[in-house]
């Protein structure tokens, strides 16, 4: 079963949860071994990983990353090496997958975010006469964590309500606008919905996180940055990208968003 970008963003939530959870590396391993299994052939390479994970889960990853993903899995016995060609084992990661109970974790984040888009779509039908099938409504989710993914970010980790910070309608399109005040609507009286919405937009941040360096070395409690320099940053983040237009600015802005969005993990874990 494929799932797309938003569910992999919860699942990538659930693995967090996990008690046995080491560092945010790890958050990757169970999906990299789902990849693995899927593969058409016993050997594993990266580049043979690297396109499952974007066909099943829609997620991009650098080669060296998968290599580093890779190397723990070897650890672990999962994978052989002959002549410095790696070598899947079929038993031990049946026996790894039915131990972790991937299968029923990405069924149940499969089911719940299907409930997720038909109450959206509910919403939108109920409230502003709006048809959306399937498709435009999981298009105008993502479309909205692009735009307000740091705005919401802000808001969970300092516990201020969404509706203090969310962008006002007429500064929004009219359908994005919808999937606002949906979300303010749950938070208030559909507090299931809520949670798989807040396990979408953490997930994002844990995505990101595997981008930052020496990222599986650092310490839970080794970093304690100041909470409203965080938000404050935040918000500088987000005024500028809606002023700049240019691709190299972006390309800093992205920088720059993927460094806070590591502070935030390491101080609100």
């Amino acid at each position: 079963m494929d799932i797309n970008i938003l569910q992999t963003m919860a699942l990538l939530k659930t693995n967090w949860d996990k008690p046995e959870r080491k560092d945010y590396m790890e958050l990757f391993v169970p999906i990299v071994i789902q990849c693995i299994r899927l593969l058409e052939h016993e050997e594993v390479s990266s580049p043979s990983v690297q396109k499952q994970l974007t066909k099943h889960f829609g997620l991009s990853v650098p080669s060296n990353i998968v290599e580093n993903i890779l190397k723990r899995i070897q650890k672990r016995e999962l994978l052989s090496a002959k002549n410095k060609i790696l070598y899947r084992d079929n038993d031990a990661i049946l026996y790894y997958e039915n131990k972790n109970q991937f299968v029923t974790k990405r069924d149940g984040v499969v089911r719940e975010y299907e409930n997720l888009i038909r109450e959206l779509s509910k919403f939108a039908k109920e409230h502003y006469q709006l048809t959306w099938n399937d498709t435009y409504t999981e298009r105008c989710l993502f479309e909205y964590l692009d735009i307000n993914g740091i705005t919401i970010i802000s808001s969970l980790t300092s516990g201020v309500p969404l509706k203090q910070v969310l962008r006002k309608g007429k500064e929004v399109k009219k359908d994005l606008f919808v999937v606002a005040n949906f979300i303010l609507e749950t938070e208030k009286n559909r507090r299931d919905i809520f949670q798989y919405f807040d396990s979408i937009v953490q997930g994002n941040i844990l995505a990101s996180s595997i981008y930052l360096p020496d990222v599986g070395r650092v310490q839970k409690n080794s970093l304690t940055p100041n909470s409203t320099l965080i938000l404050r940053l935040l918000y500088f983040l987000w005024v500028m990208q809606e002023k700049l237009s240019s691709k190299h600015a972006r390309s800093c802005y992205y920088c720059w968003k993927v460094t806070m969005v590591g502070y935030i993990v390491l101080s609100t874990h």
